[in-house]
């Protein structure tokens, strides 16, 4: 099954004149850890309501699979005031705000924002998800630290939308399952930032030039400490590394297909068998996402083992987009085994 759809013209981006290296990025590079916001209260764009506030450290389990949480940039000034004036510093496994750190947090800047997600399950969000090497697409581990799953089932990108500045936001709903931006359209598919819809996708990202390169959301590195704990390098700041804030980052189209290749076997891992999507189809297409069909409306069994597919579960099937937003998807009605 092929569709199409298409969009407007790419346009080329403004060449930028400021260097995006800092400081920082020449520091120690020591982790430290996420402490995650209550998602019912305290997301991007929301109000304060004045009740106290505790921010909680997270461990890999604390999040199901296809979910996510907001947290601040750990190295962001907000995060940096508060961890200074608690007594246990990156120590401390929950910050509960006083009337004080309650007026620093309500300063806090939107570039501050972040998401932690934990992919959905057939993308390796699963308890038995491993990539063969231990830390699993672009998440770096401590293997001795990790819990079953591990932090290859989990991302961390920065909310600013690359088209517009909007706050982006995860949505893991039914046929969903993508970041996206309600102010310009832009989406991102939640396994390494990659725009796969809208102005970012087809090179309208701000100041970086993204002439021959692919738009990502900036992603921070991640391993779990001794403790137990999601913790977050300090990035790079390199557009073609971790990326910058609001300005993302820029995968190379030898980069992409490696990023597209481990996805599939992401999804294979979980299907039980090598699913037939390639990382490119010609002429100009790239694998963009890989998502069950809730089209299907019809059971099918993995092929050769009758009795071990599960019913309950949907095909998955894989689209593919080219630089000017067209689409193909193409289905594979073969249900993940038991």
């Amino acid at each position: 099954m092929i569709a199409i759809v298409v969009s407007a013209a790419l346009v080329a981006s403004l060449l930028f004149a400021m260097p995006y290296f800092s400081l920082g990025a020449l520091k120690s590079d020591v982790p430290v850890r996420i402490f995650a916001l209550d998602p019912r209260k305290y997301g991007a764009g929301t109000g304060d309501d004045g009740e106290p506030i505790t921010m909680n450290a997270v461990k890999v389990d604390d999040l199901k699979p296809n979910s996510f949480v907001w947290f601040l940039d750990p190295y962001g000034k907000t995060m940096k005031t508060l961890l200074a004036n608690s007594a246990a510093g990156n120590n401390k496994t929950s910050i509960t705000l006083d009337s004080k750190q309650m007026e620093q947090f309500q300063n806090r800047d939107p570039y501050e924002y972040y998401m932690l997600i934990r992919l959905p399950e057939w993308l390796g969000g699963g308890s038995g998800y491993h990539d063969g090497t231990g830390n699993g697409g672009n998440a770096s581990s401590n293997e001795n630290n990790n819990s079953s799953s591990g932090v290859a089932t989990l991302r961390a990108y920065h909310s600013i939308s690359l088209s517009d500045k909007c706050t982006a936001k995860y949505f893991p709903d039914e046929g969903r399952t993508r970041i996206e931006n309600p102010c310009a359209g832009d989406m991102y598919r939640p396994w390494d930032g990659f725009a796969i819809a809208g102005p970012a996708h087809q090179g309208f990202v701000g100041m970086v030039p993204s002439k021959g390169y692919y738009p990502a959301l900036q992603m921070l590195r991640l391993s779990v400490d001794g403790g137990g704990y999601v913790v977050a390098f300090r990035p790079d700041n390199n557009p073609r590394g971790d990326g910058v804030q609001g300005e993302g980052r820029l995968m190379s189209p030898d980069e992409l297909a490696e990023s597209n290749t481990k996805m599939v076997l992401a999804a294979s891992q979980y299907s039980g068998f090598a699913l037939p999507f390639p990382a490119t189809m010609p002429p100009d297409y790239v694998l963009g996402w890989i998502e069950p069909n809730y089209n299907s409306g019809r059971p099918a069994m993995s092929p050769g083992l009758p009795e071990a597919g599960d019913v309950n579960r949907l095909p998955l099937q894989a689209t593919y987009i080219s630089a000017g937003g067209n689409q193909a998807t193409t289905t594979i009605d073969a249900f993940p085994q038991k």
